[in-house]
């Protein structure tokens, strides 16, 4: 998506997606691409991203940006085994529904704005 670089919205669902690159859509407000094949996914350059759904993706391995635009996040039905939420202050609704956490831990810029929360269906022994 390198070309383009003013892009606000992406929306790639139920595709057979492995890779994605957005490291050049800094303006990236949008991005919706659940039911594929991305085990990883950096986000640490999309700054402006405000949604993020990205559930039944397999996916292990995710970097976010470091930004308090970041409202609500749909990660349900991946194999993640851990996030880091740190860098995030402005998280609202998060949904980590069946994946493989462990801990969670929502971190301190979230914990004063987070209010919908289902770590349903995890191994998590430390909360």
């Amino acid at each position: 998506m390198s070309l383009h670089t003013n892009l606000t919205d992406l929306q790639i669902q139920n595709n057979n997606i492995s890779s994605l690159d957005l490291s050049n859509n800094p303006n990236l407000n949008g991005l919706t691409i659940p039911n594929n094949n991305i085990l990883t996914l950096d986000l640490s350059n999309n700054t402006n991203l405000n949604t993020l759904t990205a559930l039944n993706n397999g996916m292990t391995d995710l970097m976010l940006p470091t930004t308090d635009t970041l409202m609500y996040m749909r990660l349900q039905d991946n194999s993640l085994t851990s996030i880091d939420l740190s860098t995030l202050s402005g998280l609202q609704i998060l949904y980590l529904n069946n994946n493989n956490l462990t801990t969670f831990d929502p971190g301190e810029n979230n914990i004063n704005t987070l209010y919908q929360i289902d770590l349903s269906n995890n191994n998590i022994d430390i909360l």
